[in-house]
């Protein structure tokens, strides 16, 4: 892990634009009320790393 302090799994990438990362939980659905996450990209302070 390095020197990233935290590190989250279990989240899917919906679209990235207006430099922000929109992202689901895995078992996100419209109905259960889990919430979309939303990451401002600062490349100083965030890392995001996907994999298929």
């Amino acid at each position: 892990m390095g020197d990233w302090r935290f590190r989250y799994i279990g989240l899917h990438f919906l679209f990235y634009g207006g430099k922000r990362w929109f992202l689901l939980p895995t078992d996100w659905r419209q109905d259960n009320g889990a919430p979309i996450v939303i990451l401002n990209d600062d490349p100083a302070t965030l890392r995001v790393d996907m994999r298929p």
